[in-house]
């Protein structure tokens, strides 16, 4: 029960980059089709069938049962900590793109869902070298980020005036570390 709500709260904070874009596309008042919140899934669904397969390789060819705990706790703490420095990054550039459709491409849709799905992959090969399954894995991040897309674009809809979510930027890399973290030790 406890690698369960593991793996839940995992896919929620790997999928607050999608409640994130969600969020901010809804300010906007743009939209996402049904079709692009499947995209999205599709796209982090087979990242992460690949990265399990890549992760149960390393863990069945070169890692004992320690070594296995111990590199898939580093890999997800570099997952936040790459995320984190890419927060810094974005602070320093200072831009605001705007938009002037109520509905979003295919083709910028699909830029997203890999963009969310690159997370996913360092994910998916650490959470299979702790030992989830990949079906498992592959549920509950894809359908995760689709909802929490969904959840996003409707708050931004509803409040539709600026507000700054910037201070929230930080929580997902520092939980992804804790994580972790915790596996690692």
């Amino acid at each position: 029960m406890l690698e369960l709500f593991t793996l839940f709260m995992l896919s929620i904070v790997l999928s607050f980059d999608s409640f994130s874009i969600g969020l901010i596309y809804g300010l906007r008042q743009i939209k996402f089709p049904p079709y692009i919140i499947g995209t999205l899934i599709a796209i982090t669904g087979i990242t992460l069938l690949i990265s399990g397969f890549a992760g149960h390789l390393l863990k069945e060819m070169f890692l004992s049962e320690r070594q296995s705990s111990i590199a898939g706790g580093l890999l997800i703490v570099s997952l936040g900590i790459i995320r984190l420095f890419s927060i810094f990054k974005e602070r320093n550039k200072e831009h605001t793109l705007k938009y002037k459709i109520e509905t979003i491409s295919l083709k910028e849709g699909i830029l997203i869902s890999v963009f969310i799905s690159l997370d996913a992959f360092v994910a998916g090969i650490g959470a299979v070298i702790f030992g989830y399954p990949i079906l498992l894995i592959v549920i509950f991040i894809s359908s995760m980020g689709g909802l929490l897309i969904i959840v996003g674009q409707r708050i931004g809809l509803v409040i539709s005036k600026a507000i700054s979510i910037r201070g929230l930027d930080y929580i997902p890399p520092v939980l992804i570390i804790l994580l972790g973290l915790f596996y690692t030790f």
